[in-house]
């Protein structure tokens, strides 16, 4: 049953719901807060629960519902539930804030209490799993848990395993949890450095300028930046200005949807460095992007792993290999992109692969590129392959690539190769 306090008033009154039994089962122990307006209910224990039969009126539950309080009706949404979804568990701490839902803890299905914390996003339905820098929590179960100043706070609980005596616990724990970052026109550098771990910055609606090399993470380990454009919003990149993300200084990843870069001047650098870190690139664009280095818009190595998709790349141009994109002892997957008037010196004049080229590092990481429904106009080079290049430099590097369903008009090469060369020791 579902109540409502009513503080003007000083009284209970019980809600009837409009859902014709499609509202959660009878339980306790459950994860129950407020987001976005919504009241959402996760998880608990009941007698039909998972391990049910093992102990009995004890079983554990990872289903999640939405209770909408202007319809009085409850939605059941488990079955279209995403990412990593927290086992069956009960006596979590939960939370809605900045405009997702936090799990902590809980006794798990598994038999003992939990320390993992997860970012549930009502819109898309997505769970992940979260992994602070800091060292959370002992595990624990029916703990105080609360927000203040979007920041949350743990109190107590209980630590246990079935095999073991309960251990109540009065220790205080602090976290700052994910947060969206809107980028305002006037920021600087000094303030994006303040953006780490798991926050999310978004260009709504600004135009910003990126003229100074920024290398990611060099003060707080590990992070994960994700630039995402909810309507007419620019980078400008010029001066030689880059985004550098390197594993070696905890940057984990960078994702980038539905946004649109315009390059100012040759820059030295390409706009995204990855060194052993993910990117992925969805309904983005380059315009205009001219790099001294190898791929004037995407440089990855050092076992990194890139996703483009419905991307494009117009006028990208590189004194070195691969107009627009460079890889090299990485993984890259390029689909339903286009490529348009780009040009490299070295080869490659939109693409360039090779199994390792030497930026720093003697580590040797194989290469695998798939490009897939991609479609390149007017590219050109003065080396070997005027769209793309694919190389391999000996048999201890593997080097592997695949080009399917792909559509090549009007390239050219000064050497072999009008559209794709493919070189050495390549699969």
């Amino acid at each position: 049953d579902l109540h409502r306090y009513d503080i003007a008033l000083d009284e209970w009154v019980q809600i009837p719901s409009s859902d014709n039994g499609s509202g959660p089962s009878p339980r306790d122990s459950a994860g129950f807060a407020a987001v976005n307006g919504l009241i959402v209910l996760f998880g608990g224990q009941s007698s039909t629960g998972t391990n049910a039969s093992d102990f009995p009126g004890q079983g554990f539950l990872n289903d999640l519902y939405r209770f909408d309080p202007q319809l009085l009706q409850w939605t059941d949404l488990k079955g279209n539930l995403s990412g990593n979804v927290p086992s069956p568990r009960w006596g979590v701490g939960m939370v809605g804030v900045n405009e997702h839902m936090i799990i902590f803890g809980g006794f798990a299905v598994s038999g003992s209490s939990m320390n993992d914390i997860y970012l549930w996003d009502p819109e898309d339905l997505v769970f992940t799993i979260l992994n602070p820098s800091s060292r959370p929590p002992t595990s624990r179960d029916s703990m105080g848990f609360g927000v203040l100043s979007n920041n949350l706070f743990i109190f107590g609980g209980s630590s246990f395993t079935l095999l073991s005596t309960p251990l109540h616990l009065g220790d205080l724990w602090g976290l700052e949890p994910p947060r969206p970052v809107y980028w305002q026109s006037d920021w600087g550098l000094e303030t994006f450095l303040d953006i780490y771990d798991w926050d999310h910055l978004t260009v709504d609606g600004v135009d910003f300028r990126l003229d100074k090399g920024l290398e990611l993470c060099t003060s707080y380990l590990p992070c994960a930046i994700k630039f995402e454009k909810r309507s007419v919003g620019r980078l400008h990149r010029s001066n030689g200005g880059y985004i550098g993300c390197s594993a070696s200084n905890g940057c984990t990843s960078i994702r980038v949807d539905l946004l649109d870069v315009d390059c100012h001047q040759l820059s030295l650098r390409s706009v995204f460095i990855m060194d052993g870190a993910n990117l992925s690139l969805v309904g983005s664009s380059f315009k205009n992007c001219m790099s001294v280095a190898d791929g004037a818009a995407v440089e990855a190595f050092g076992g990194a792993f890139v996703v483009i998709m419905d991307s494009s790349f117009q006028n990208c141009a590189s004194e070195g290999r691969g107009g627009a994109l460079s890889v090299a002892g990485a993984t890259m997957q390029v689909k339903s992109s286009s490529f348009a008037n780009c040009f490299s010196s070295g080869g490659g004049g939109a693409i360039a692969s090779n199994s390792r080229i030497c930026y720093g590092s003697t580590d040797a990481y194989s290469t695998s590129v798939l490009v897939e429904s991609c479609d390149f106009d007017n590219c050109s080079t003065s080396g070997q392959g005027g769209a793309v290049h694919a190389s391999s430099e000996g048999e201890n590097m593997p080097a592997s690539f695949n080009i399917t369903a792909c559509n090549f008009r009007h390239c050219s090469a000064a050497l072999e190769g009008g559209a794709v060369t493919a070189i050495h020791n390549l699969t």
